[in-house]
């Protein structure tokens, strides 16, 4: 039930706030909820759930607010330049009735983090590898970025392909890459 009302809210406010591309609205579950959902399987499968979650780039709520959802223990953190879609984001998390999230309103950095993150995503930022000094220097020991952009990180980092029952499925959008640093 929660996850179709944040459908509906995203539809209801898409014209106005833009949160999702115009020829994205009919394909919600199929393209947004779904593949958020996957990387709920994989938060939990690291021992994630009831960690602390940091989503760049939050815009509709995709992936934070399905994995929120599902793993309602998670500390979740939306980081969204906008200030119209992260006051979209406070109706929902509202509607909702989602405990422990925050918000953050700017350009991600990582001055913007008052903690050590368990795991960041990014899913659908216009720049992702503008991002990449950025997240590099939030990820402390132990924190993972699950990245669905391909995003490429130099030395210092491994990538572990996620090839899983949502990938042989073809619910995930894209690939999902669990980058650590190692050292």
């Amino acid at each position: 039930a929660l996850l179709d009302r944040h459908v509906a809210l995203v539809r209801e406010w898409n014209a106005v706030v833009g949160v999702v591309s115009t020829g994205e609205v009919e394909a919600l579950w199929r393209r947004h909820v779904v593949d958020s959902l996957s990387v709920a399987g994989v938060l939990a499968r690291l021992g994630i759930s009831r960690g602390y979650l940091v989503d760049i780039g939050s815009g509709g709520g995709f992936p934070a607010i399905p994995v929120k959802i599902a793993l309602p223990d998670l500390k979740v953190i939306l980081v969204e330049r906008s200030e119209k879609k992260l006051g979209f984001l406070r109706k929902v998390v509202g509607a909702l009735g989602l405990k422990r999230v925050e918000f953050q309103c700017g350009e991600f950095s990582v001055g913007l983090l008052n903690q050590d993150a368990d795991a960041i995503t990014a899913r659908a930022v216009e720049k992702p590898e503008k991002l990449v000094g950025a997240i590099a220097g939030a990820m402390g020991p132990g924190t993972v970025f699950l990245s669905q952009s391909g995003v490429v990180f130099g030395e210092g980092f491994e990538v572990e392909r996620v090839e899983d029952a949502w990938t042989r499925a073809g619910l995930r959008r894209g690939s999902l890459d669990i980058v650590r640093r190692v050292g």
